[in-house]
């Protein structure tokens, strides 16, 4: 759906709705915890144009409640502070999860009841009624209200990661249509009744197309309370969704509720993805990143990822997903939420991996919103990050990652350890990924030790923190295979054949043959080496052991 922001919103002078904001949350209340308990009834209160082409203007109602230890302030415009309320609308089909809705307007919250929805109420102590959220009280917003463009305001007016609404010059401030220049910038209301009646029966509600709601698939909304001051650690309740069942009725749709309201991103919804989360540090709002893999068909992949600015102010420019260069690529498709086929993100692979960006910096992923990105590859699925770029200047990194599913690097082999010790250890033949055969070779070129000294091989998931030159191998572990360092549930059980070193310059050949279990995918091992041969003149005819550096194997392709 096309984002109806008007220009002049974008062109009035002394606006400072993205003023950048330094450092952690600054504002935040300790105590401060809504609970979004309900979402329900989906209504499609006005449409235009004519089916199967028409636009409808969607409401649905909410009803939240206190479960924190302060009083919610809940002042009306024009006084702040007050919650907004987002909303979105997403269909689930093909594999994919997709938003197809517009950048649609908030609801400004005016009055808070006193309703025991979700626990006996203690009524609030502070302020004239309908001003403060109680303890333990609930509120509820019918359809009808949330509709209603009277309390309807564009989103650019809200610091989502603070919660501060920008209320001078803002939309209920000048009015719509607004005055010429200089504006009415006085901060009393003047959008009226009758403005907002004459701006149509779809104006400022969700917008959404008969085409995107006339296919096969699953639909699912929700609705996320943004909330001034309340800690970010606290927001993860304030969203929930449901899903509903579109039919047209011969005059209009009929948008069926069905199963119960689920608590957090929407996105925890699509079937078959994994979802994570991470925020700019401690400097901006949290986005979330799903996923899900299907393949391979003839060697390959197809990853469809889904990603939602929940809260965070700068928004993001770019996705970058690590690929090594050999890859092969295909297919790759983006999805934003307007109808501009001239704002689409650029998409290209390099020494950074394959990056989606916003390159004219017009169509950033901006809060309360969810864009798309897929392709095919001939790389199998691991445990990786997916690295978000940031939109716009302000606190915090100009990038941060969400740990998620991304495919699988080339494999690679990094000495690790001592640079000069006095017996080495190389990677004589094979490469390292699951199922594979790997020849090592265990030398002593400048060591004391003598031919016909057995060799061995030494595997851990991590390398000893104290040890420079590797794992660290106690002596007593030196007999048969040797799985020091390993968890039991991580273990991996390698058959090594020891071979006897026959002198300088003539490695001893020891086989690491590696399970091909999917699971070792993406992960990093480290091998170690030894020779071992008993001192006639050591105490008690003890072995004498020297060990090798070692080797970081990244199980890739």
């Amino acid at each position: 759906m096309a984002a109806r922001i008007p220009l002049l919103l974008l062109l009035l002078p002394g606006l400072t709705f993205l003023t950048p904001v330094l450092g952690a949350q600054s504002n935040q209340v300790s105590g401060l915890d809504v609970e979004l308990a309900s979402v329900s009834s989906l209504m499609a209160l006005g449409r235009e144009g004519v089916y199967p082409a028409g636009e409808n203007g969607l409401a649905l109602a909410t009803t939240i409640c206190n479960v924190g230890t302060v009083e919610v302030p809940w002042f009306a415009p024009m006084s702040k502070p007050h919650p907004v309320i987002g909303f979105l609308i997403l269909r689930e089909s093909n594999g994919r999860m997709e938003q197809i809705s517009d950048y649609s307007f908030l609801k400004h919250g005016f009055a808070a009841l006193t309703s025991e929805f979700c626990s006996p109420c203690t009524p609030p102590t502070q302020g004239a009624p309908g001003q403060y959220l109680g303890l333990g009280c609930s509120d509820t917003y019918g359809v009808f209200t949330n509709g209603d463009s009277f309390w309807l305001g564009p989103p650019e007016e809200i610091d989502p990661w603070l919660g501060e609404w920008q209320d001078k010059c803002g939309q209920f401030d000048r009015g719509e249509p607004a005055v010429a220049p200089p504006f009415d910038c006085d901060q009393v209301r003047s959008l009226t009744s009758t403005q907002v009646a004459a701006l149509g029966p779809i104006a400022h509600r969700i917008r959404v197309q008969d085409a995107e709601l006339d296919q096969a698939g699953t639909f699912w909304y929700q609705a996320y309370y943004n909330v001034q001051s309340e800690p970010e650690a606290a927001r993860e309740n304030n969203m929930a969704s449901r899903e509903f069942v579109p039919t047209w009725n011969g005059s209009a749709w009929d948008l069926a509720s069905t199963g119960p309201s689920l608590l957090g991103s929407v996105l925890e919804r699509w079937s078959g993805a994994s979802v994570a989360s991470a925020t700019n540090g401690d400097a901006d709002g949290r986005v979330y990143v799903a996923v899900r893999v299907s393949g391979p068909t003839a060697g390959m992949y197809h990853y469809e990822y889904a990603i939602q600015n929940r809260d965070n102010r700068r928004g993001v420019r770019s996705f970058r997903i690590p690929l090594d260069s050999s890859a092969l690529v295909q297919g790759v498709g983006f999805h934003d939420v307007d109808e501009d086929g001239g704002n689409q993100w650029t998409v290209a692979t390099g020494p950074s991996g394959l990056v989606f960006e916003d390159a004219a910096g017009t169509n950033p992923l901006r809060w309360n919103s969810v864009y798309n990105v897929w392709f095919d590859v001939d790389r199998a699925p691991t445990a990786g990050q997916f690295t978000l770029g940031a939109a716009s200047p302000g606190a915090g990194a100009p990038s941060f990652a969400v740990p998620i599913t991304t495919p699988a690097p080339l494999s690679s082999v990094t000495r690790y350890g001592c640079n000069n010790p006095p017996s080495s250890l190389t990677l004589i033949s094979g490469v390292p990924t699951p199922g594979t055969t790997l020849e090592v070779g265990v030398d002593s070129p400048g060591g004391w030790v003598s031919p016909g000294a057995a060799s061995f091989l030494v595997l851990a998931l991590a390398p000893h923190p104290a040890y420079p030159c590797g794992i660290r191998v106690p002596q007593r572990g030196l007999r048969g295979e040797v799985l020091l360092g390993l968890r039991r549930q991580d273990r991996v059980t390698p058959t090594l054949r020891g071979g006897a070193w026959s002198g300088p310059g003539s490695p001893a050949s020891v086989t690491l043959e590696l399970p091909g279990d999917p699971a070792l995918l993406g992960r990093t091992l480290y091998l170690q080496g030894g020779l071992q041969e008993v001192n006639p003149a050591g105490s008690f005819g003890q072995p004498r052991t020297e060990l090798t550096d070692a080797l970081e194997l990244f199980l890739g392709f």
